[in-house]
């Protein structure tokens, strides 16, 4: 697995999809809760902590920069579009 904003390093991504599939499998096979395996997780340890975290008004920030971009292409294509209908 590859590294993304919510886990900077590769091992991190891992360790979480790791923690999925257990849970995934345990789902399947009808265990409940933490129990649901017996054998200790064999997923790779975090060699360090992640660099940084990013903080909540962090992410607020990039979430309305995403909205802001959806919006303005959405305008862009509808204007093209009005304009195509146009000529």
């Amino acid at each position: 697995m590859q590294a993304d904003n919510l886990r900077p390093i590769a091992a991190g991504a891992e360790l979480q999809a790791r923690l999925i599939a257990q849970g995934v499998m345990g789902c399947l096979a009808g265990s409940s809760g933490a129990g649901a395996s017996s054998a200790p997780s064999r997923g790779p340890a975090l060699a360090e902590a992640p660099a940084r975290i990013p903080q909540l008004h962090e992410m607020e920030q990039r979430e309305v920069e995403i909205s802001r971009a959806i919006g303005m292409e959405l305008l862009r294509q509808t204007a093209a579009s009005t304009l195509a209908g146009l000529l």
